[in-house]
């Protein structure tokens, strides 16, 4: 949390209409959007939520992992090397595009209300 400026530098970055922070222990887990998402829209399959929390964070984020998953047993496929590596970055957009993404999220996107996050928000 500290790395990333401390959460007001997340509040300040993040719109509490689209995102909350929950209490874990060291750390927040952030959610970003009112529902998980799989896709965005037809411009665009990366969803606005999740591309503006990628763009907060995308300075503390490794540059390569190797693999995201352990050894196949049955050949499975897996994101290892440079597939992993794409992964990390698919939502990655030029920061000029950001203030597109966030009027993108507040236009289109349905906002965080009681239905849709958990007490103890902070």
């Amino acid at each position: 949390l500290d790395l990333v400026g401390g959460l007001e530098e997340l509040r300040a970055q993040l719109p509490s209409s689209h995102f909350a922070f929950y209490d874990y222990g060291n750390g927040v887990v952030i959610q970003a959007g009112a529902y998980p998402y799989l896709g965005g829209d037809a411009d665009d399959p990366k969803p606005a939520a999740y591309v503006l929390l990628n763009h907060v964070l995308k300075g503390i984020r490794y540059e390569t992992v190797g693999s995201l998953h352990g050894g196949s047993h049955d050949g499975e496929l897996r994101l290892v090397d440079w597939s992993a590596d794409q992964w990390l970055k698919r939502l990655d957009v030029d920061a000029d595009d950001i203030p597109g993404w966030r009027a993108k999220l507040l236009r289109d996107e349905p906002c965080l209300d009681a239905t849709n996050t958990l007490p103890g928000r902070l």
